[in-house]
């Protein structure tokens, strides 16, 4: 199976693989576009303006599949946004999410 290698740009951390993933060559561009929600949601707290991106290389270090996402979000008709809020996760029991006390 070929190797790919999957570099990294949350807005803020670029990150360079430097071991890659052996893929089918089918695999390589679902795998990049896979890491780009996750990247999302752990730097969504940080700010409503936002890209995220994955670029794709072979073995040799050439590039073959790039993808971007952009966060733009705001608030609207004159609402602030909360103080220091940031979200709860919700508890796994057993596989299944646990509701939390209202």
């Amino acid at each position: 199976m070929p190797r790919y290698f999957f570099d990294t740009d949350n807005g803020s951390e670029p990150v360079i693989d430097l071991e890659g993933r052996e893929l089918p060559d089918a695999a390589a561009r679902w795998f990049g576009l896979d890491t780009l929600p996750d990247m999302a949601r752990d730097k969504i707290s940080e700010g409503d303006h936002r890209t995220f991106g994955v670029v794709v290389s072979n073995a040799e270090r050439v590039v073959i599949y790039s993808a971007t996402i952009a966060l733009m979000g705001g608030w609207k008709n004159h609402h602030e946004p909360p103080r220091k809020w940031k979200p709860v996760p919700v508890p796994v029991i057993g596989g299944i999410a646990a509701k939390l006390p209202r």
